[in-house]
């Protein structure tokens, strides 16, 4: 596949414009002073003498004390407190920083005519540049383009709402009030309070698009024009940001109970090669048509209580886990082009919960799929909405199975 994409109707890019996009879009340019870098470097190593600090400090317990749920702390131990060992380590690596490392000015790594067409790419507001769905190619597209596609899915009112004004200021205090009861209760501290209430000024979700040019251009939106986009809500600094961090923290344990589970690419071929498989096995795959957006809010809390019954804990905060998950499912506002919307089916994908939510759905929904299954798969494995098994009964009631109702 082409690194760079031009599905532009009216921008073409010169040689330099693709040279510099072909770099891909995490390469850093550097010009002028190494001062960034230099002080970039100096933290990373602090970063990294920390962490040497508290692993020999706190030995096998370095992960035991530390809370949950808190803003990020600098403490570590005096290099008094540590074996001579690693004092010698650290002062080394300092010296060696201090002799070798200085501030001085770059030589660009970037041609003369890589740096008009980077300032070129910048001040043209005409075109929308983004990384592609699957693999690493670069798409650009001429706005219209990109604005069709997010549109033509938010217009959609199975799933979005348009709203007048957005909800999020609202939801700020029904999230307090929530958070202060987990405090009163005693599950969290008043660290872990202000943590998850977060700023007192969120900032609304941001709706972006990844471009799907892996799917066959004349099923695009527009046929060979205008690709279909995986929708993506940021909600990085938004009022329920945090909540949803403790949210995850309970549902990711559950997520991985069903006998399907397969954590990644090691744990699938690590199942695969214990398999014995009959002469007449059929190997089969399926996947979700857009899982996330498609988990009826209703039905993915429901299952969510369901795997709480099933797995107590009296130290789990359910009640509030289920009013925090419910605000996050159902108040998910965000903007788009200047425009408000409200997510009313399934979850975004930028929620940090979402997917063990899915998982937890999809773990119910296939138990009951399958028990109403006359012949069963002799393996069945999946990871999130990728399903992978062995079928070793006729091809016909292969194709019974696959109509299954609940």
């Amino acid at each position: 596949m082409k690194n760079v994409v031009n599905l532009s109707q009216s921008f073409t890019l010169t040689s330099a414009q693709f040279t510099l996009l072909n770099r891909g879009l995490t390469f850093v340019p550097t010009k002028g002073s190494n001062k960034n870098i230099f002080f970039q470097s100096q933290y990373d190593l602090q970063q990294y003498h920390r962490k040497i600090k508290l692993a020999v400090y706190h030995k096998e317990n370095d992960n035991a004390d530390i809370p949950r749920f808190t803003p990020k702390s600098d403490w570590a131990p005096a290099l008094s407190q540590l074996p001579p060992q690693v004092t010698t380590l650290i002062n080394n690596d300092l010296k060696y920083m201090r002799e070798k490392f200085k501030i001085h000015n770059n030589k660009s790594n970037l041609s003369r005519d890589e740096n008009k067409a980077l300032e070129e790419l910048m001040k043209n507001r005409n075109i929308i540049i983004k990384p592609a769905d699957k693999g690493s190619a670069v798409i650009i597209m001429d706005k219209e383009q990109y604005l069709y596609e997010g549109y033509r899915q938010l217009n959609d009112t199975n799933y979005y709402l348009k709203l007048t004004k957005p909800l999020y200021i609202e939801t700020v205090p029904m999230v307090k009030k929530i958070v202060y009861n987990l405090y009163h209760k005693k599950f969290i501290n008043a660290k872990q309070r202000n943590y998850l209430i977060g700023s007192s000024e969120p900032r609304a979700r941001l709706f972006y698009l990844l471009p799907k040019i892996h799917k066959k251009p004349d099923k695009w939106s527009i046929p060979f024009k205008v690709p279909p986009g995986r929708p993506i809500v940021a909600d990085c600094g938004s009022e329920t940001y945090y909540t949803a961090e403790y949210i995850d923290y309970y549902l990711n344990p559950l997520s991985n109970k069903h006998k399907s589970y397969i954590k990644d690419t090691y744990d699938f071929i690590d199942k695969i090669k214990k398999l014995h498989l009959p002469d007449n096995a059929i190997l089969f795959t399926m996947d979700v048509t857009s899982l996330y957006t498609n988990i009826l809010s209703k039905e993915g809390m429901e299952a969510v209580k369901n795997i709480f019954k099933k797995y107590p804990d009296k130290s789990r905060p359910e009640k509030e886990l289920l009013e925090l998950l419910e605000i996050n499912l159902s108040r998910n506002d965000f903007e788009f082009n200047g425009d408000y919307f409200l997510q009313i089916k399934g979850t975004a994908m930028g929620k940090k919960f979402a997917p063990a939510y899915a998982d937890i759905f999809m773990a119910e929904w296939e138990e009951s799929a399958l028990s109403k299954c006359e012949k069963k798969p002799l393996h069945y494995f999946r990871y999130l909405d990728d399903i992978w098994g062995v079928w070793n009964h006729s091809a016909m009631k292969m194709s019974e199975h696959r109509q299954v109702q609940i």
